[in-house]
């Protein structure tokens, strides 16, 4: 239900200097992966790596999930269509080889009305180049890949997170609150738009090891009439 390939930033390695390498998801219509965290249930995708000697890896970057809501109000964060996930390779600031291979194993829950646990071994060859800047490779890949992955700013809007109390303490409750800062004359939706083709303003939180989030709580919208759309919701 899926097919993945592994696809680098560069034409080539140089010692010492960083690049990029995209795992790409082409899935059938109507299945759908999970983000780094899943919800209710699901399971995020996991990574493997097999890598020359001194090179190393970073954390994975996940585009913007949607809110997916199963019979039971079970709710998962998932990533259909093509999702890209990012991860940064650092390689040694020396090699003597003239070519390397990146291996990734990765594993994956795809799902549709039931789901399939999936793998796929991935590598990549890759020439050393002994200097200089390395050509870039799949710039629309990147470009798009880099569009989808989320951003505290934008030209219209601002998020400002913070938390209550502050210092927290170990094994007590505590608010997180975003604060949606919204340029005057713009809106954004609310949680629930009214018509099917605006897209809600939604809270994802990413994975925290030992700490526990219940689902995010919304604020009352305002209803304004349009004369092409009928009612709308907006903040």
């Amino acid at each position: 239900k899926a097919k993945l390939s592994l696809i680098p930033s560069v034409e080539a390695v140089v010692p010492g200097r960083p690049f990029e390498v995209a795992i790409r998801f082409q899935l059938e219509s109507g299945w759908h992966i999970y983000w780094q965290n899943s919800g209710d249930g699901g399971l995020a995708p996991s990574v493997r790596w097999t890598l020359p000697a001194g090179f190393s890896t970073g954390e994975l970057q996940y585009p913007t999930p949607r809110r997916h809501v199963s019979p039971g109000d079970i709710i998962t964060n998932i990533l259909s269509g093509e999702p890209i996930l990012i991860v940064k390779v650092t390689p040694p600031a020396t090699t003597q080889e003239s070519s390397v291979k990146l291996l990734a194993a990765v594993g994956y829950l795809v799902c549709e009305k039931s789901c399939l646990r999936e793998d796929a071994i991935l590598s990549l060859e890759m020439p050393v180049q002994a200097s200089g800047d390395a050509k870039p490779k799949n710039t629309d890949v990147f470009e798009r890949a880099r569009r989808a992955i989320p951003k505290a700013t934008s030209k219209y809007v601002t998020l400002a997170p913070s938390v209550t109390p502050d210092p927290l303490s170990p094994g007590t409750k505590f608010d997180l609150v975003v604060a949606v800062d919204v340029t005057r004359g713009h809106h954004i939706q609310s949680h629930k738009p009214l018509a099917p083709s605006l897209i809600p303003s939604d809270v994802f939180v990413e994975r925290q090891d030992g700490v526990r989030f219940s689902r995010p709580l919304f604020p009352e919208p305002k209803i304004r009439p349009d004369k092409y759309l009928g009612k709308l919701s907006e903040y």
